[in-house]
């Protein structure tokens, strides 16, 4: 899964549209992922929801949560091919 580069709010905690970018998915398959109990962001006092990006780097899209460094490590071969396609 791609991640895309996002700037990560001092606080550490990305909204919705920030984590679904990060992530590469839509904002369906994010609340899908949230019903399942696949991903359960924090909230802040006004409901709004928050993630961190432990929290996403530990979802890898099929429901499942992965080790962090099978996720760093599909992610620098996803970049690698990328880096390789625009040169």
């Amino acid at each position: 899964m791609a991640y895309a580069q996002v700037q990560i709010p001092e606080s550490g905690l990305l909204v919705a549209v920030e984590a679904i970018q990060y992530l590469g998915i839509s904002l369906y398959a994010l609340k899908q992922a949230e019903r399942r109990g696949d991903l359960q962001p924090f909230r802040t006092p006004g409901g709004y929801r928050r993630y961190s990006r432990e929290m996403l780097d530990g979802y890898n899209g099929e429901g499942k949560a992965v080790a962090v460094g099978q996720q760093k490590a599909r992610r620098a071969v996803i970049i690698s091919f990328v880096l390789i396609l625009i040169s």
